[in-house]
């Protein structure tokens, strides 16, 4: 695979990696779909504070607009000191999404840690909460950060396999939350993960394309953002 040719997207809250071997008309369809279910999502439920029912009302919005859940994996998991949150998003990406496409994924987050990379400002702050942490947690002066956000990969249409995160950190929100799925640590309480395996279903989504690319309006222009082709 050519990584010259891999494209890279960010959105409001969710990074797309997307292979060469996807179409034009595929790559339009799931980023303007999927930003619509994201702000569908986030109009009913705060995700940070209420990420369960936030996912349910994303999830229901891909149905209704013809996804079929092939795969759902959710997991809590308490992250040891030894891994960090990106090894556990491998782990589970692994043997569902090329390792062109997660090695991708790997450098793109690496590359996002700079904080000078564009697109950076846009993503976190619609990824990252600055909050004030519960006192049984920590010292009542720290501040925890809440992060939520959604990684997807598609390797070949009709398929994309999605993974959504969400945790909190002891780390201030400076540089959020791309050096903290990197690194080992910082986590207070478990990594809530869970891996979602989709298919479209062109001929239903069909259905509603327009309507739903209007509704959108110029907000598909403002809120899906390329990476650049001199960033990983």
């Amino acid at each position: 695979m050519s990584k010259g040719m891999q494209r890279s997207y960010v959105n409001a809250g969710g990074l797309f990696f997307i292979s060469e071997y996807v179409s034009p008309a595929f790559e339009d369809d799931t980023l303007a779909g999927h930003l619509a279910f994201q702000l569908a999502a986030s109009s009913r439920h705060n995700k940070f504070d209420d990420t369960v029912r936030w996912r349910q009302a994303y999830m229901k919005a891909m149905t209704t607009f013809g996804s079929i859940t092939l795969r759902r994996d959710e997991q809590s998991i308490c992250v040891a000191e030894q891994l960090s949150v990106w090894d556990l998003v491998k782990e589970s990406l692994n043997g569902r999404v090329s390792p062109a496409l997660i090695n991708r994924a790997q450098e793109t987050l690496i590359h996002l840690q700079t904080g000078d990379a564009d697109g950076f400002e846009f993503f976190r702050e619609r990824t990252t909460q600055s909050l004030a942490v519960d006192q049984s947690d920590l010292p009542v002066d720290e501040v925890t950060s809440a992060i939520a956000l959604q990684l997807a990969f598609i390797d070949s249409e009709p398929l994309m396999t999605q993974v959504f995160i969400s945790f909190k950190t002891t780390s201030q929100i400076t540089g959020m939350p791309f050096a903290q799925l990197m690194e080992q640590g910082y986590i207070v309480g478990n990594l809530e993960m869970t891996l979602v395996v989709t298919e479209l279903d062109d001929h239903h989504y069909a259905r509603s394309r327009s309507g739903l690319l209007k509704k959108l309006g110029n907000l598909r222009q403002q809120l899906i953002f390329k990476m650049n082709e001199g960033e990983p």
